[in-house]
């Protein structure tokens, strides 16, 4: 998201003379609210990625390389960064407790990053994982809390072939983003 912000630029002077369409900036309200100097509840929230106690290796993950970008380095000493990553979770456990995980704490922004452990479940599972993201997509525009969907990171294929799938899901991720204009 950081580095979107210089990228939308390049974006927007693209050769129009080649019909090329400008990029929506999804990223637009979040960057009024970290404009506005209010203080911002951040929600992370998703798998092992997120979680980061496991692959991390004890190294920081990437919630916590946010919170120190965001806290020091831009100063909003004052935003909340939590993180509610579940190492080995699915869309179904994220929406069982949706309500614990995120709501409590009434964010202005929730950061999902999903779909490593979906995936296992092939095509098969691909319809109920489109499903769920389309019900957090909605409880969260009923709640109005801007919802920033993550792609999971590469993998080995060819180390991890109970995860075939996941180019799909990475692309039902996409496919509802740009479907609800979101980050």
């Amino acid at each position: 998201f950081l580095a979107s912000v210089g990228a939308t630029a390049v974006i927007a002077n693209t050769n129009l003379a080649q019909n090329v369409e400008p990029q929506i900036d999804n990223f637009q309200d979040i960057k009024k609210r970290i404009a506005d100097k209010e203080p911002i509840i951040w929600v992370f929230t998703g798998d092992s990625i997120t979680h980061g106690a496991l692959h991390t290796y004890g190294w920081r993950s990437y919630v916590e390389h946010f919170q120190e970008r965001v806290r020091f380095e831009m100063k909003r000493y004052t935003d909340m960064v939590i993180n509610t990553g579940i190492t080995g979770d699915t869309m179904k456990g994220i929406l069982a407790r949706d309500e614990w995980r995120m709501f409590q704490f009434k964010p202005h922004v929730i950061s999902l990053k999903i779909g490593m452990n979906d995936c296992r479940d092939g095509e098969k599972g691909l319809t109920f994982f489109k499903e769920s993201l389309e019900k957090l997509v909605e409880k969260t525009q009923n709640k109005k809390i801007q919802l920033l969907l993550n792609t999971p990171n590469l993998i080995q294929f060819e180390l991890d072939k109970a995860r075939q799938s996941l180019p799909l899901y990475v692309e039902a991720i996409r496919e509802i983003a740009t479907k609800h204009k979101l980050p």
